[in-house]
């Protein structure tokens, strides 16, 4: 790309000739570049890709109703994820809870484990509804960087690792965003 200032274009038909003050070239990827000592002068020729991005600008005032989708299709995959985990019992979430120690926790792995299920369960509940959105959103992303460290300490790596970080990321994301219109949160 190039950065430049004083830009005037004039239009010729399908394509445009751009005057630019020259402040740093560039190699085009269309268009022609003509450096005349301090301007330069570039054909652009229309991007396919910029006016299909134009085209469905229009989608942008369904951003509540894409929150939803979002919420509906992450909240439902944690309620799966989550039930047989909670209904594991004791032996199960002390299995799951044992993933503290990759945290520098090591005492009490039944009650994190039943913590990290609960969170998991309830926490997709609360996504679908819309309901304490941010508190749930907040310990569903510390329970992901739990499993992305016990992920990366058991040696699985990044490729191990990988759906926790997202869903991390995920979450962290959806606190600054927050629910959207359609949610019980809503104001």
């Amino acid at each position: 790309m190039v950065c430049a200032e004083n830009t005037a274009g004039i239009p010729l038909g399908k394509c445009t000739i751009y005057f630019k003050k020259k402040i740093q070239t560039d190699v085009f990827r269309k268009g022609f570049l003509l450096t005349y000592s301090r301007y330069f002068c570039t054909i652009s020729y229309p991007n396919t890709l910029a006016r299909f991005d134009m085209t469905l600008k229009f989608l942008s005032k369904y951003s509540d109703a894409g929150l939803l989708l979002l919420r509906l299709g992450i909240g439902g995959m944690f309620l799966f994820h989550g039930y047989p985990k909670l209904l594991g019992g004791p032996d199960a979430w002390k299995k799951l809870g044992g993933a503290m120690k990759f945290v520098g926790v090591d005492f009490m792995p039944a009650l994190w484990g039943f913590a990290a299920a609960l969170t998991e369960f309830a926490g997709g509940i609360c996504l679908i509804l819309g309901l304490f959105f941010r508190p749930f959103c907040i310990l569903l992303a510390g329970t992901m960087a739990v499993a992305a460290a016990m992920h990366l300490g058991k040696g699985d790596g990044l490729k191990g690792a990988s759906h926790a970080i997202e869903d991390g990321i995920l979450f962290l994301s959806l606190i600054l965003i927050g629910p959207g219109k359609y949610s019980a949160d809503k104001r």
